[in-house]
């Protein structure tokens, strides 16, 4: 007790601000823009195909729907297996799971494709199963852009790979799609993991590999270096 109050002892009030300082610094909070990564393919659609981003806006306006409970619960489950530390426990860690889920039988299919690119020893499974290797989910991004925008985000899963003293980010993807469209579901997303993949490397200055694992086909879909830095 004694050296707790000898501790809040020696912390100082800040000095107040003066008017003249407060009052510029207001303004300036109100023009800082503040830029979201999972909006820019968004905004790549509506530039590119305004047909399509409309009729995307109207579908995501009746809310709740079923894509977007799945895509919730999905996230939710994947983030605990990550804290699941044998894969003896993964199937017993997605049954705790399945009980919550909005669509019991995609959970089930798309649950035993994961853990099969799990098991057989896939890019995937090197990246996310290799003993050192030191996981964050749902890992909060804030990096300045310039000195009025920055880039506020969540990655869904970022990786620190030691063999190779760099990063991956993973984003997972529950999007209904077929696999002769994964291509379009790379590109439609290029700009979001463009977004991710600058803040990371400007942080981190660490090589940063990024990709795309869409949970409908089983699919990790990484993204070379030239396409990120288009």
């Amino acid at each position: 007790a004694k050296s707790t109050a000898r501790s809040e002892e020696t912390i100082l009030p800040l000095s107040p601000l003066p008017s003249a300082v407060l009052r510029p610094a207001r303004d300036r909070a109100t023009r800082f823009l503040k830029r979201n990564p999972s909006a820019l393919a968004e905004a790549a659609l509506a530039e590119a195909d305004p047909a399509a981003y409309a009729a995307m806006t109207r579908r995501t306006a009746r809310t709740p729907n079923l894509g977007q409970l799945y895509g919730t619960w999905w996230h939710g489950f994947v983030e605990r297996l990550h804290r699941t530390a044998a894969a003896t426990d993964w199937d017993a860690t997605f049954q705790s799971e399945l009980a919550s889920s909005p669509d019991l039988e995609r959970s089930q299919r798309e649950w035993a494709l994961l853990r099969e690119r799990l098991l057989n020893g896939s890019e995937l499974a090197h990246i996310l199963t290799t003993p050192g290797c030191i996981a964050q989910a749902e890992m909060p991004l804030l990096w300045a852009i310039s000195d009025r925008e920055c880039l506020d985000g969540i990655i869904d899963l970022s990786v620190f790979h030691p063999e190779k003293d760099g990063w991956y980010i993973l984003d997972w993807k529950t999007n209904r799609v077929q696999p002769n469209k994964l291509d379009e579901l790379r590109t439609h997303y290029l700009p979001q993991l463009s977004a991710y993949w600058k803040a990371a490397s400007e942080m981190l200055r660490l090589p940063i590999s990024v990709g795309l694992y869409s949970t409908a086909t089983g699919e990790w879909l990484p993204y070379e270096i030239a396409e990120l830095t288009s």
